[in-house]
Order: C-alpha cells, then structure tokens, then sequence
C-alpha cells in the first residue's frame, strides 16, 4: 500500500508527496506488484476476526441494515397513520351512535 498526500494539481497531472520511497521501476513495469489487497488490513493493523470480511460483505451488510431501518420507519408511520385514522373514525362515529342511543333510551 502506497501512503501519498496530493501536493499540487492541475487539469491532466497531479503530484504526491509519499510516506516512504517508491520504487518507480516496479510501478511503471507492474503497477499492480505494490498495490495491498483490497480485503488486506491495513499496515500495522491486524484482522481480528478469524475469516476477514471482504469490502463486497461489508457493503452487502450496510445496505441490508439500512433496508431494514427503512421498512421499520415506515411500517411504523403507517401504523401511527392508521392509529390516527381508526381514532377520527370512532369519534366520527360515536356522536351519531350516542344520539341514537339517547333517543332509544328516551322511549
């Protein structure tokens, strides 16, 4: 893995400056030689899980929990909508049926 900080660009160029030396005849004959595997931890850093995740499952994982946070909100807003529908229905209703109910009763 190459550690680089952008340093000045323009339209078609660009110039870094590196943490360490790179070996630029490995870079122009094998670009891919010194590049780390995208699924490898980082330098100093180690893999903690006994079968590392690969990025693939990490995005997999991320889009399945957010799909579940979105069904979740809005399973819950029709809910509410629906508690509030079904409550302004019943009152609705019910000054009619206390009407009728008055008037049976006065008979």
């Amino acid at each position: 893995m190459i550690v680089a900080r952008v340093v000045w660009s323009n339209a078609s160029r660009f110039g870094v400056q590196t943490q360490d030396m790179v070996p630029a005849e490995r870079l122009i004959s094998d670009p891919d030689a010194t590049a780390a595997p995208a699924s490898s931890p980082a330098a100093g850093q180690r893999e903690r899980r006994a079968a590392p995740r690969s990025i693939e499952t990490r995005h997999d994982t991320s889009r399945q929990r957010a799909r579940a946070i979105e069904f979740a909100a809005i399973a819950s807003a029709c809910a509410l909508v629906a508690i509030l529908i079904g409550s302004a229905m019943a009152e609705v209703v019910a000054k009619p049926l206390h009407a009728a109910q008055m008037a049976l009763a006065a008979r």
